[in-house]
């Protein structure tokens, strides 16, 4: 069965999004249909607003994304490409759907979260879940894809276990009392205080190199607290975005 064709009237379509420069998601919204829609109504029009960008800037598109809080179809629609293609663009530096769009997951995360409350698991059952969880960690390559995940980068282009590598002995005690009172003791990306943390703000690797201040390596250090510094291991290349924005230095994407 098909599915009835949309009416909508082109030269009102045309002057909200040429004249008004209404993006197409806050169309479709209005009159009850997808950003899909609206693009394919528009091209049918010829009432394309912007000329494609030959070449698309990666740091541009992050910055979009998250600085600015842009969803994929407004920066697709931005730049004059698919959504598909933005979100080829951020996942190929490690930047995932549900990692930045986050108010459906954390509804739908309420939702599962208010359906399984007052449920009593029973002891089989736990027993299973903790089974199936201690079989899982045994594989090597599951091992590896969580660290891959951890690390933020594509599984293969996984190296080894960054967690054992050794950190630079300049890296002690002293320099990071001078990172966190240069901060104020203050995290960097939420801005919760030393005291609300309850223990000593973390000193957190900006690119990760635990041999920063060996080699002629600089130190490129920030504080982070407890919850912060846990999120920091997870997708690395956004969160050295992240914290590389709130310290206004210039982001090189890392392929």
């Amino acid at each position: 069965m098909m599915t009835a064709k949309i009416d909508i009237d082109q030269n009102w379509l045309r002057g909200e999004y040429l004249d008004k420069h209404r993006s197409t998601t806050d169309l479709g919204n209005e009159i009850g249909c997808s950003h899909v829609t609206i693009w394919s109504r528009l091209q049918e029009i010829g009432a394309v607003r912007k000329k494609p960008r030959k070449n698309m800037d990666l740091n541009w598109i992050c910055e979009q994304y998250i600085s600015e809080g842009k969803s994929a179809p407004d920066i697709a629609e931005e730049i004059g490409v698919s959504e598909t293609t933005i979100r080829r663009k951020l996942k190929k530096i490690g930047i995932m759907r549900t990692q930045i769009e986050s108010k459906q997951t954390k509804k739908f995360r309420k939702k599962i979260s208010k359906g399984n409350k007052g449920k009593k698991r029973s002891i089989h059952f736990k027993q299973n879940v903790s089974k199936v969880s201690s079989i899982r960690w045994q594989d090597e390559q599951f091992r590896q894809k969580m660290s891959a995940m951890r690390q933020g980068v594509p599984f293969d282009e996984w190296k080894d276990y960054v967690s054992f590598e050794p950190y630079c002995p300049k890296f002690n005690f002293g320099l990071k009392e001078r990172i966190r009172n240069g901060d104020d003791r203050r995290c960097q990306l939420c801005g919760k205080s030393e005291i609300l943390n309850k223990r000593r703000l973390a000193v957190h690797h900006i690119d990760y190199d635990k041999m920063q201040g060996c080699d002629e390596k600089p130190f490129f250090l920030t504080s982070l607290c407890s919850s912060c510094s846990t999120k920091a291991n997870f997708n690395r290349k956004m969160h050295e975005f992240l914290i590389a924005s709130n310290h206004q230095w210039t982001y090189k994407n890392r392929s």
